[in-house]
Parts: C-alpha cells; structure tokens; sequence
C-alpha cells in the first residue's frame, strides 16, 4: 500500500496582531491566488492579439464582476420566472433556426425541409 504523503497544509502564518491570532495562510490559498492571477493575465494577453473579439478592457470587467458583493438595484426581477423546460424549448429553437439559416445558404432544398419541421414544432406547442 502506498503511504498518503504528510506535509504542513500551512505555508506560512503571519501575526500575532493584539487579540487576533496568527494570520495562517494555507498553501492551496497560495495556489488560488497565483492561478487566477495567471489566468487574468493570459486572457489580456489573448485579447491584445489581433482578431480578438474581446478587448483587455473586457477581461478586466469580469474581473470586477467577480469582485461585486450585491447586485444592480435597477435590475427589475421577474414574477414569472422561466421554468428549465421553456428555457430549454427556446435554446432548441435558437439552435434550429440558427441550422436552417446554414442549411439555406448551402442547401434550398435542406432548408425547406428544415423550415416544414421547425413549423410543424411551432403547431403543436
């Protein structure tokens, strides 16, 4: 049996500070830290290349989303929530409508087809 390796889960502890203890700062702390650090700093990098749809202003607005701690006050909620099964009933529909606009610039044919369906999925709803 191979024996589960046993090492100090705490990096470093910093303090005492008064009546607060020592600040223990865990090493999977350390290892969050550095990959979100380095995933924010590879998506700028990707989206300074050129033909990027995104702008490094962009990342930077996710990345202060992450840091929002209450949502927008304007923001009116819905009384009539969609239910997961309409919801997934539109993304259906999208996807349909979305594969009938490539299927007609490729096929007319196809896209008749595809239009009668599309159709006959509306009639019984």
């Amino acid at each position: 049996m191979i024996p589960y390796p046993s090492f100090d889960k705490i990096a470093f502890e910093i303090g005492p500070f008064g009546s607060f203890g020592p600040l223990k700062v865990h090493w999977y702390g350390i290892m969050y830290l550095i990959a979100f650090a380095a995933g924010w700093f590879l998506a700028r990098l990707r989206a300074a290349k050129p033909g990027s749809t995104w702008k490094p202003v962009d990342v930077d607005e996710i990345m202060i989303a992450f840091e929002r701690t209450s949502g927008d006050a304007d923001v009116k909620i819905s009384t009539h929530p969609l239910s997961v099964s309409r919801l997934e009933w539109e993304y259906i529909q999208r996807v349909l409508n979305e594969t009938a606009g490539k299927v007609k610039v490729q096929n007319q044919r196809g896209c008749q087809y595809l239009s009668a369906l599309n159709s006959f999925i509306n009639a019984t709803n």
